[in-house]
C-alpha cells in the first residue's frame, strides 16, 4: 500500500496545472499543515492498516503543497514509523533540496521532481531560473543519498515530449511523464499528432538502446513493456487508485487517489476512526461505457478514475487517442522485444522500477 501524506497546502510556486492550486492558493487553507495531534494519529493509522490488512510493499510519500518546506514534520513521520519496514519518497519541485536535512535524505528512497522537459517549457510554467536551480539541487545532494531521482514530467498541450525526456534522461536516473488532466484542449487534433511524432520517435531510441542489451530508463516503456511480455491484466486502475494507494489530507480523511483531496464527497474514511471503505467504488468499465468495447482495456484499465468521473465522454476520448497511440505502438513492437530481450539476455526485473508510486500509464 502506498500511503500519500498530504503535510501542509504552503506553496513556494504557482504552477498553472497543478491539480492542488485551490487549495495551495486559497486564503482560508494555504496556511495549513498536519497538526502535531493529526501526525500521531496517521502513524497509528498506517502501523494499524498495514497489521490488519496484511498489506505488503508499504510506503509513504510526502506529498503537498511542498513537502520540502515542512522538514521536520518529515523526520518526525519517519520516526515514528521507521519500524515498519517502509519505502520512503518525496514528491517536490525541487527548489529546496539541498536545504533537507542529511538524515532525512539518507532514509529516503526515491525524490520525485516535477520538471518539465527543457528549461525553456519548464520555465513557461514555473520562475525563470527553477530549471537550473532544480538540477544544481540534485548535483549537491549526490552522496548525501541513494534514493532513486525521478524526472516527473507533466505534458501540456505545448509539451516536446521527445525532447523533453532525452534531455532529462541525462540527469535522473528514471523518466516519467503525465498528461495534463484538464478540461479543455485548444486543438485536440493537433496535440493527437504532436503526441504521435514524438513518442515514436522516442520509442524508436528506446528500442534501438535495447537492441545494444541498454535500457533506457523511460518507465512508461518499461512499466508498459514489462506488463505485454508477462500477460499482466488488471480490473484495478493502473495508478493504484482504489487498490494500492490511499491519498491521506492534513485533517486526516482518506481518499482513493491524491487529486480528490479535499473534495469531502469523495473521501472513504478517516484515519480517527481507522476507517477505509471502498463500498461505492466503481470500475473504469463502470465509470465510462467505451471501456467495456475498448481493445486494450486490460492494458490502460481506464487510465485516470477522476477524469472518467467527471469529464464528458467526447473530452475523455481525447486522453484515450492519447493512450491508444502509447499502447498500440508498444503492441505492434512487443514480439521484438520479447526476442531482443531474449537475444540480449536481459532480465524482466530489469523493466521493473523499484518505485511504486508512479502511474504505468500516462
Amino acid at each position: 500500500m502506498e500511503y500519500i501524506l498530504f503535510l501542509t497546502y504552503r506553496c513556494n510556486l504557482n504552477c498553472s496545472y497543478c491539480f492542488a492550486r485551490n487549495l495551495v492558493h486559497d486564503d482560508k487553507r494555504n496556511s495549513f499543515s498536519i497538526n502535531n495531534e493529526n501526525i500521531i494519529r496517521v502513524c497509528e493509522y498506517i502501523e494499524k492498516d498495514i497489521s490488519l490488512n496484511n498489506r505488503k510493499d508499504n510506503s509513504i510519500v510526502f506529498f503537498g503543497g511542498e513537502p520540502s518546506l515542512v522538514p521536520n514534520i518529515i523526520e518526525d513521520i519517519m520516526a515514528r514509523t521507521f519500524h515498519l519496514d517502509l519505502n520512503y519518497s518525496i514528491y517536490t519541485n525541487g527548489l529546496l533540496l539541498d536545504k533537507l536535512p542529511d538524515e532525512l535524505l539518507k532514509k529516503l528512497n526515491s525524490i520525485l521532481i516535477a520538471i518539465d522537459g527543457d528549461k525553456e517549457i519548464h520555465e513557461t510554467y514555473k520562475p525563470i531560473g527553477s530549471y537550473d536551480n532544480i538540477l544544481n539541487n540534485l548535483t549537491a545532494i549526490k552522496g548525501k543519498t541513494s534514493a532513486q531521482t525521478i524526472a516527473r514530467i507533466t505534458m501540456e498541450e505545448n509539451s516536446n515530449i521527445y525532447k523533453s525526456v532525452r534531455n532529462l534522461l541525462h540527469h535522473f536516473d528514471y523518466v516519467h511523464w503525465q498528461i495534463v488532466n484538464k478540461e479543455s484542449f485548444d486543438d485536440p487534433i493537433k496535440l493527437i499528432d504532436n503526441y504521435t511524432v514524438n513518442v515514436k520517435k522516442l520509442f524508436g531510441e528506446w528500442l534501438e538502446a535495447l537492441k545494444a542489451g541498454k535500457i533506457l530508463n523511460i518507465i512508461p516503456f518499461n512499466r508498459i513493456a514489462l506488463l505485454l511480455l508477462t500477460n499482466e491484466e488488471s480490473k484495478s486502475f493502473k495508478c493504484g487508485c482504489g487498490s494500492s494507494i490511499q491519498a491521506i489530507d492534513v485533517n486526516g480523511n482518506v481518499y482513493a487517489c491524491d487529486e480528490y483531496i479535499e473534495n469531502p464527497d469523495n473521501s472513504i474514511g478517516n484515519i480517527k476512526e481507522n476507517k477505509y471503505d471502498l463500498v461505492n467504488y466503481k470500475s473504469h468499465k463502470e465509470l465510462f461505457n467505451d471501456c467495456a468495447k475498448c481493445d486494450i482495456s486490460s492494458i490502460c484499465a481506464g487510465r485516470c478514475r477522476k477524469l472518467l468521473e467527471t469529464q464528458s465522454p467526447n473530452h475523455i476520448r481525447i486522453y484515450c487517442a492519447l493512450t491508444k497511440v502509447l499502447v498500440n505502438m508498444m503492441l505492434k513492437s512487443i514480439d521484438e522485444i520479447r526476442l531482443i530481450i531474449s537475444e540480449q539476455k536481459i532480465e524482466l526485473s530489469k523493466l521493473h522500477t523499484e518505485i511504486y508510486n508512479t502511474e504505468i500509464i500516462p
